[in-house]
């Protein structure tokens, strides 16, 4: 055989191997169980409250802001026939045209100092604000109660 083809065989062999570990990869089940239907069932049984001093990091997510503009910029942006294909945006202009306002990322920083949690990471689309504080000030800020439970198959709380 001459080199040409063997490279040609074995690009096609590495080929075949990604693509059999990518069909293999897609079809794994997750690694982490989500409990909120064992919560629901009933499966998973309460083991008490959390305490009201630790401390817990929780990040508010602002939706988009004209999310019907959003998703036709989208459609032109990977459509070829668009004049707009491939014309991506900065993160400023994405945040300008797309991200929460200045005033609406102020006012979840504000809400957040109000209740007693500390602001301790933003990002630059104005999309999430990282805040920490005492699982009491979390409860108060929501008006909710936070509980432990049994994991129903696992030697752990959550």
């Amino acid at each position: 055989m001459t080199q040409k083809p063997i490279k040609s065989l074995l690009t096609i062999g590495a080929i075949a191997a990604a693509a059999n570990l990518l069909c293999h990869a897609q079809s794994l089940p997750p690694l982490t169980h989500h409990v909120r239907d064992a919560v629901l069932k009933g499966e998973a049984k309460p083991a008490g409250r959390l305490p009201a001093t630790q401390t817990m990091r929780i990040v508010f997510v602002l939706p988009h802001r004209n999310q019907a503009g959003l998703d036709s910029f989208l459609k032109e942006l990977y459509d070829p026939s668009s004049a707009s294909y491939r014309q991506f945006l900065t993160v400023e202009e994405f945040t300008e045209r797309f991200g929460p306002s200045q005033e609406d990322y102020d006012a979840v920083g504000s809400f957040a100092k109000a209740h007693g949690l500390a602001v301790v990471g933003t990002s630059r689309n104005r999309r999430n604000v990282d805040v920490t504080g005492q699982v009491s000030a979390i409860e108060a800020a929501f008006h909710v109660t936070m509980g432990l439970y049994q994991h129903p198959t696992e030697n752990r709380t959550f």
